[in-house]
Formats: structure tokens, sequence, C-alpha cells
């Protein structure tokens, strides 16, 4: 997927995978509401004001290059395997990644 990816809705389950999201005007992968959950592996995320967002939703990262900062305010969490270079940091008042182990 090129592009943003925006959810507002409930009960979605998304999967991004080898993908490029690269320049978006405001934040490249946003994931908003209870009940949706992201999963995003092997893709290259850069030249976006926020690259990865999360509000209120499941967001996990594994074996991708994020360029840039991520956003998880409020409480809310990015989840990550620990195999994710990231030439950046968190967004102002965010949390830190959490590491989760694979399975």
């Amino acid at each position: 997927m090129i592009g943003p990816f925006n959810t507002l809705a409930t009960a979605i389950n998304a999967t991004i995978t080898d993908s490029i999201v690269f320049r978006n005007g405001d934040t490249g992968i946003r994931a908003s509401g209870l009940g949706v959950a992201v999963t995003i592996t092997r893709s290259t995320i850069f030249a976006n004001n926020v690259g990865v967002e999360n509000n209120s939703a499941t967001v996990r990262l594994g074996q991708n290059t994020i360029i840039g900062t991520w956003s998880a305010r409020f409480g809310n969490v990015i989840q990550s395997y620990g195999d994710n270079p990231i030439l950046g940091g968190p967004r102002a008042g965010s949390s830190a990644l959490a590491v989760i182990a694979t399975k």
C-alpha cells in the first residue's frame, strides 16, 4: 500500500506488509479506535510528519524501517518485536515502544 492508512472505525484487523509509506502530508499510518488492530511488517515508513500513530488501537511493528517519529500518546502503546531500525524518536508526550516477544 502506498499512501496513508487511516482507520476511524471499530472491529478492524489490518495487516500492512512489504509496503512503502512515503511523504504523506501528516501521518503515514494512523490506527484509531477501540477494537482496531494494525500489524505492520517488512515495510519502510519515511518522510512523513509522523510515521506511525496509535490512537486507542493496537499497533504492532515487525521488521520495518522507520525514519521519523511515532506517536502513542494519552496512554496508548505501539508494540515492537524489537527488530525495527528506527531513525527518530517518539513525538513529544509519547510513550516508548513496548517490546513484545515473538511466538
